[in-house]
């Protein structure tokens, strides 16, 4: 009989005489959650979910595969079967599923780019107090804010798996635009919106609209994907230009600003809005999140952003696109664990 181990299974309630508390249970985990990230890291960087999916082994065989010594491969493989990212049966380790659709390099939800951005940003964290303390990010030889992530390219990479893993999907799923003709989305990122709405509507026409560096990587996807007639990528300043549609949208923009520079966006849109048009408002608002990410992505932009950002949750959101001159703003909606939608009118 197979002897299978998989990571802890007490849940907390489960609760053994002499136990300390759930909330001293729940500090304490908070207080290491730092080391499966590491891990995780290190094991990408390693490449051993791609020698576990290859070939499930002992700790020894591992070990080998790696070129490492046995104590590191069985301490990094212990780490991971404690966070339920790597089983051992028998003796010998495998993958996940969820490992062996997200972290193998073979796998077309590899998502390398959002692993390596998030090993950067624990990099940083240390000196979390020090940017705290001087409401200043990390120091960078690199000038300008998209440099600062590693250039259009990466961060564009980073910002489409990340979209494609948790909210793509919820977004096309709970936005009405069955009836929508034109869309332009402003601030489009990597186009992994964009590309998803113009797929889930299909007589839906996207302006994709970004600055020219993110334009060009844009482009580049949306002509390999056959989507040119569908999507027009456009280069353009989304605080000073206008554009002809019925619907806008912001998708996780707003967060990378402070106040006045936020409202002073809303505001523009509002302006050059037809009558009757709509702007669907997506981000991490904290209020309907169902993860903590919501919560700590102003750490990440503490750390990095030179341009004042922070997570701007439902209730101000909702304030701000009244005062901007909004008839009609609509409840927030979660549509992903991460993030949720409301819908404004003009």
């Amino acid at each position: 009989m197979s002897v299978k181990q998989v990571g802890p299974q007490t849940p907390h309630t489960a609760r053994l005489p002499g136990w300390p508390d759930d909330e001293a249970i729940r500090l304490h985990t908070i207080l290491f959650g730092y080391l499966p990230s590491a891990a995780v890291f290190s094991a990408v960087e390693l490449g051993l979910f791609d020698v576990l999916e290859e070939r499930p082994g002992t700790e020894e065989e591992v070990a080998a595969s790696l070129n490492l010594a046995d104590r590191p491969a069985r301490t990094l493989l212990l780490a991971l079967l404690g966070a339920r990212l790597v089983e051992r049966v028998d003796g010998a380790y495998h993958n996940t599923p969820v490992v062996s659709k997200y972290l193998v390099s073979t796998s077309p939800y590899y998502i390398e780019e959002l692993v390596t951005h998030q090993a950067g940003h624990l990099a940083k964290v240390s000196q979390l107090t020090k940017v705290l303390r001087e409401n200043a990010p990390v120091p960078s030889e690199m000038d300008g804010n998209y440099p600062r992530f590693g250039g259009p390219v990466r961060l564009a990479g980073v910002t489409r798996v990340s979209g494609r893993m948790m909210m793509a999907d919820g977004l096309v799923k709970n936005a009405p635009l069955g009836k929508a003709k034109r869309l332009v989305d402003l601030g489009a990122g990597s186009g992994i919106y964009s590309i998803s709405l113009a797929q889930g509507f299909p007589k839906l026409h996207v302006t994709a609209v970004e600055q020219p560096w993110f334009a060009e990587v844009i482009q580049k996807t949306v002509d390999e994907l056959g989507l040119s007639d569908r999507i027009t990528v456009q280069a353009g300043d989304i605080f000073t230009e206008r554009f002809d549609c019925d619907v806008a949208m912001l998708s996780n923009v707003v967060e990378g600003y402070g106040e006045v520079r936020a409202k002073a966006l809303l505001r523009h849109i509002h302006d050059w809005l037809p009558p009757g048009g709509q702007l669907l408002f997506h981000s991490h608002q904290w209020e309907p999140a169902a993860t903590h990410f919501p919560y700590t992505l102003g750490l990440i932009l503490m750390l990095n952003s030179t341009m004042g950002g922070e997570p701007h949750g439902s209730e101000v959101t909702t304030r701000w696109l009244t005062e901007a001159g909004f008839t009609t703003v609509e409840p927030a909606v979660p549509v992903s664990p991460i993030s949720a939608l409301i819908r404004a009118f003009k």
